[in-house]
């Protein structure tokens, strides 16, 4: 990854879902401050030719790039400044947690899960569900370098452990004992 730039990573199956089209279209949106990151997306699917074609036509060649399939995404993962997730829906997706125990922060559409997964754990944000918050997402972490870093150093250090889900199952099936 460039040094000088602002790395975002998705890892996604290329489907409708997984709005990598509007993330697109929101990274054309930036205009100038585009020129200060860079886009790299993890995957494959059914809209993998049509996501090549929209990088063509929004001229974002030097901005986006897509890299197909990976068995091993993890180095990305860790080497990446944020993961960011597009969906238009996602249940509990487990890039979170990995991400995040790599020490990446995460910028995520309000989905079910992503306020209790990410804004309320401190993995990182929580922006609108739509192109437009996903492009505010996106100018916040450039005009906010400082912030980014801390949510970093804060991941690098975090003990990451399932011992309190293992309390609140514990407590919900011993509740009526």
């Amino acid at each position: 990854f460039e040094h000088d730039s602002l790395n975002i990573l998705t890892v996604a199956r290329f489907g409708r879902e997984k709005g990598i089209p509007r993330a697109l279209r929101a990274v054309a949106e930036l205009g100038e401050q585009k020129n200060k990151i860079r886009y790299y997306i993890i995957g494959d699917g059914l809209e993998y030719a049509q996501a090549q074609q929209l990088v063509e036509s929004l001229g974002l060649n030097d901005t986006v790039f897509l890299l197909k399939a990976m068995d091993d995404p993890y180095g990305y993962m860790q080497a990446a400044d944020v993961l960011m997730i597009p969906s238009y829906s996602e249940a509990a997706p487990m890039v979170i947690g990995e991400t995040a125990s790599l020490g990446t922060p995460i910028l995520t559409t309000q989905t079910s899960s992503a306020v209790e997964m990410v804004q309320n754990t401190g993995f990182g944000w929580v922006c609108p569900n739509t192109q437009d918050g996903i492009t505010q997402g996106i100018k916040q972490l450039l005009n906010s370098p400082q912030e980014l870093s801390e949510k970093q150093k804060t991941l690098c250090t975090a003990v990451f452990d399932n011992a309190a889900a293992r309390q609140s199952f514990s407590k919900l099936i011993n509740k009526d004992e």
